[in-house]
């Protein structure tokens, strides 16, 4: 089925709703693509093993450095998974955050707790696109 990735308005209304592809894409399990729009930006800033799986979204919804929504949809806009995501889940002793991905610890955690979340390893050069997150545990909540 179709996944659309999309933000929240000030609102708090779902928008800029965009389908991730427009072809027919098979995420296989353990495996990881990031969908970007600059894909040489991505592939010039951050280090990927797997750069086929870097893919090009022109029309990405923006996300606010400080806080927002990510929201995925399936084709009947139902919510399959959302967070509201704050600036200060990054780790406190980083001195500036500009160029750090926030990883989601488990897959299998709540989406929006932000003991579940964490700043990339400086080890990755603080993203890890289209890899498994440099903060990944696998385990239960």
């Amino acid at each position: 089925y179709d996944i659309f990735i999309a933000n929240r308005n000030t609102l708090g209304q779902i928008d800029n709703i965009q389908r991730l592809t427009e072809n027919h894409l098979l995420i296989f399990p353990d495996s990881y693509v990031v969908f970007t729009p600059d894909v040489s930006l991505t592939l010039t800033n951050y280090l990927s093993y797997y750069p086929s799986h870097v893919l090009l979204l022109n029309n990405l919804p923006s996300y606010n450095d400080e806080e927002g929504f990510v929201v995925l949809l399936n084709e009947k806009g139902e919510i399959l998974d959302e967070v509201d995501y704050h600036k200060e889940w990054h780790f406190s002793l980083l001195d500036n955050v500009e160029g750090v991905s926030l990883e989601r610890v488990s897959p299998d955690g709540p989406s929006s707790s932000s003991e579940n979340w964490h700043s990339a390893s400086s080890s990755v050069g603080y993203a890890t696109p289209a890899y498994r997150n440099s903060q990944f545990l696998n385990f239960c909540y």
